[in-house]
Protein backbone atom coordinates (compact mmCIF):
# COMPACT_ATOMS: atom_id res chain seq x y z
CA UNK A 1 0.00 0.00 0.00
CA UNK A 2 1.50 3.29 -1.10
CA UNK A 3 0.62 6.48 0.79
CA UNK A 4 -1.36 9.10 -1.12
CA UNK A 5 0.31 12.16 -2.59
CA UNK A 6 -1.52 14.35 -0.05
CA UNK A 7 -0.30 12.22 2.84
CA UNK A 8 3.29 12.38 1.55
CA UNK A 9 3.12 16.19 1.28
CA UNK A 10 1.70 16.34 4.81
CA UNK A 11 4.59 14.22 6.11
CA UNK A 12 7.20 16.46 4.47
CA UNK A 13 5.57 19.45 6.16
CA UNK A 14 5.49 17.68 9.53
CA UNK A 15 9.20 16.84 9.19
CA UNK A 16 10.17 20.46 8.49
CA UNK A 17 7.84 21.75 11.23
CA UNK A 18 9.40 19.39 13.78
CA UNK A 19 12.83 20.79 12.95
CA UNK A 20 11.52 24.34 13.29
CA UNK A 21 10.17 23.52 16.77
CA UNK A 22 13.74 22.67 17.72
CA UNK A 23 15.20 25.76 15.99
CA UNK A 24 16.73 23.73 13.17
CA UNK A 25 16.82 24.37 9.47
CA UNK A 26 15.21 21.70 7.26
CA UNK A 27 18.64 20.38 6.24
CA UNK A 28 20.14 20.21 9.72
CA UNK A 29 20.49 16.74 11.19
CA UNK A 30 17.96 15.85 13.88
CA UNK A 31 18.59 13.00 16.27
CA UNK A 32 15.69 10.85 17.33
CA UNK A 33 16.69 11.28 20.96
CA UNK A 34 16.23 15.05 20.69
CA UNK A 35 12.83 14.74 19.04
CA UNK A 36 11.72 12.18 21.64
CA UNK A 37 12.80 14.48 24.46
CA UNK A 38 10.93 17.40 22.88
CA UNK A 39 7.75 15.31 22.86
CA UNK A 40 8.29 14.03 26.40
CA UNK A 41 8.98 10.47 25.28
CA UNK A 42 11.45 8.42 27.27
CA UNK A 43 13.74 6.04 25.40
CA UNK A 44 14.46 2.87 27.32
CA UNK A 45 16.08 -0.48 26.83
CA UNK A 46 14.76 -3.48 28.78
CA UNK A 47 17.44 -3.25 31.47
CA UNK A 48 16.38 0.34 32.29
CA UNK A 49 12.69 -0.42 32.72
CA UNK A 50 11.34 -0.06 36.24
CA UNK A 51 10.74 -3.07 38.52
CA UNK A 52 8.50 -5.82 37.19
CA UNK A 53 8.42 -4.27 33.73
CA UNK A 54 12.14 -5.00 33.28
CA UNK A 55 11.69 -8.76 33.16
CA UNK A 56 8.66 -8.54 30.86
CA UNK A 57 10.50 -6.14 28.53
CA UNK A 58 13.53 -8.44 28.37
CA UNK A 59 11.32 -11.42 27.50
CA UNK A 60 9.43 -9.46 24.84
CA UNK A 61 12.60 -8.19 23.19
CA UNK A 62 14.12 -11.69 23.16
CA UNK A 63 11.01 -13.22 21.56
CA UNK A 64 10.11 -10.50 19.08
CA UNK A 65 11.31 -9.42 15.67
CA UNK A 66 10.89 -5.67 16.17
CA UNK A 67 13.45 -3.00 17.01
CA UNK A 68 11.21 -0.78 19.16
CA UNK A 69 7.69 -0.24 20.36
CA UNK A 70 5.83 2.84 21.58
CA UNK A 71 4.28 1.72 24.84
CA UNK A 72 0.86 2.89 26.03
CA UNK A 73 0.98 5.90 28.35
CA UNK A 74 1.80 5.17 31.95
CA UNK A 75 -0.52 6.51 34.68
CA UNK A 76 1.43 9.80 34.90
CA UNK A 77 1.15 10.29 31.12
CA UNK A 78 4.74 9.23 30.48
CA UNK A 79 5.34 7.76 27.05
CA UNK A 80 8.12 5.24 26.56
CA UNK A 81 9.71 3.84 23.44
CA UNK A 82 11.16 0.46 24.34
CA UNK A 83 14.28 -0.09 22.22
CA UNK A 84 16.02 -3.30 21.32
CA UNK A 85 19.60 -3.04 22.57
CA UNK A 86 22.64 -3.56 20.36
CA UNK A 87 21.36 -2.18 17.06
CA UNK A 88 23.50 0.04 14.85
CA UNK A 89 23.34 3.79 15.52
CA UNK A 90 21.71 4.41 12.12
CA UNK A 91 19.08 1.72 12.75
CA UNK A 92 18.40 3.18 16.19
CA UNK A 93 17.74 6.62 14.66
CA UNK A 94 15.41 5.17 12.05
CA UNK A 95 13.57 3.15 14.68
CA UNK A 96 13.09 6.09 17.03
CA UNK A 97 11.78 8.27 14.18
CA UNK A 98 9.38 5.51 13.14
CA UNK A 99 7.94 5.22 16.65
CA UNK A 100 7.67 9.01 17.03
CA UNK A 101 5.86 9.02 13.69
CA UNK A 102 3.19 6.75 15.21
CA UNK A 103 2.79 9.30 18.00
CA UNK A 104 2.63 12.32 15.67
CA UNK A 105 0.09 10.59 13.45
CA UNK A 106 -2.13 9.76 16.42
CA UNK A 107 -1.89 5.99 15.98
CA UNK A 108 -3.05 3.96 18.95
CA UNK A 109 -0.19 2.52 21.00
CA UNK A 110 0.23 -1.22 20.88
CA UNK A 111 -1.58 -3.15 23.55
CA UNK A 112 -0.08 -6.12 25.38
CA UNK A 113 -1.87 -9.39 24.69
CA UNK A 114 -1.76 -11.58 27.80
CA UNK A 115 -2.84 -14.67 25.84
CA UNK A 116 -0.06 -14.52 23.28
CA UNK A 117 2.56 -12.93 25.54
CA UNK A 118 3.30 -10.26 22.95
CA UNK A 119 2.15 -6.95 21.61
CA UNK A 120 -0.82 -6.68 19.29
CA UNK A 121 0.14 -6.08 15.68
CA UNK A 122 -0.49 -2.73 14.05
CA UNK A 123 -2.66 -2.20 11.04
CA UNK A 124 -0.62 -2.33 7.83
CA UNK A 125 -1.82 1.18 6.98
CA UNK A 126 -0.44 2.51 10.28
CA UNK A 127 2.92 0.86 9.64
CA UNK A 128 3.08 2.22 6.09
CA UNK A 129 2.28 5.72 7.29
CA UNK A 130 4.79 5.59 10.16
CA UNK A 131 7.49 4.24 7.86
CA UNK A 132 6.95 7.11 5.45
CA UNK A 133 6.83 9.84 8.10
CA UNK A 134 9.77 8.30 9.96
CA UNK A 135 11.88 8.58 6.82
CA UNK A 136 10.76 12.19 6.33
CA UNK A 137 11.62 13.03 9.94
CA UNK A 138 15.08 11.62 9.45
CA UNK A 139 15.72 13.17 6.01
CA UNK A 140 13.11 15.62 4.69
CA UNK A 141 12.80 16.05 0.93
CA UNK A 142 14.14 19.59 1.14
CA UNK A 143 17.22 18.21 2.93
CA UNK A 144 17.77 15.73 0.11
CA UNK A 145 17.56 18.59 -2.36
CA UNK A 146 20.22 20.40 -0.30
CA UNK A 147 22.42 17.26 -0.35
CA UNK A 148 22.09 17.01 -4.14
CA UNK A 149 22.90 20.71 -4.59
CA UNK A 150 25.87 20.33 -2.22
CA UNK A 151 27.18 17.40 -4.31
CA UNK A 152 27.11 15.07 -1.33
CA UNK A 153 27.47 11.36 -1.92
CA UNK A 154 25.05 8.84 -0.49
CA UNK A 155 27.59 8.01 2.20
CA UNK A 156 28.18 11.65 3.18
CA UNK A 157 24.43 12.28 3.26
CA UNK A 158 23.93 9.24 5.48
CA UNK A 159 26.69 10.43 7.80
CA UNK A 160 25.29 13.97 7.97
CA UNK A 161 21.81 12.78 8.97
CA UNK A 162 22.86 9.81 11.12
CA UNK A 163 21.03 7.54 8.69
CA UNK A 164 21.92 4.34 6.93
CA UNK A 165 22.87 4.44 3.27
CA UNK A 166 19.82 2.26 2.68
CA UNK A 167 17.57 4.98 4.19
CA UNK A 168 19.23 7.64 2.02
CA UNK A 169 18.68 5.53 -1.11
CA UNK A 170 15.06 4.89 -0.09
CA UNK A 171 14.38 8.59 0.47
CA UNK A 172 16.19 9.52 -2.77
CA UNK A 173 14.23 6.93 -4.75
CA UNK A 174 10.86 7.88 -3.30
CA UNK A 175 11.48 11.60 -3.92
CA UNK A 176 13.03 10.92 -7.34
CA UNK A 177 16.37 12.54 -6.55
CA UNK A 178 19.78 11.33 -7.60
CA UNK A 179 22.65 11.47 -5.18
CA UNK A 180 26.21 10.65 -6.14
CA UNK A 181 27.39 7.19 -5.23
Amino acid sequence: MKPSYEFCRRCEKIAVDQRRLLNRSPYDPLRGEELAQWHGVQLREPNTMPGDAREAATIVVAQSDWDAVLLPSLPNDVRIILLRPHVSPARRQSTIMHEIAHLLLGHDPLAWNEQTGGFETRRKADETEAAYLGGCLQIPEVALRWAVQSYLTIGRTASHFGASERMVRYRADITRMSLRR
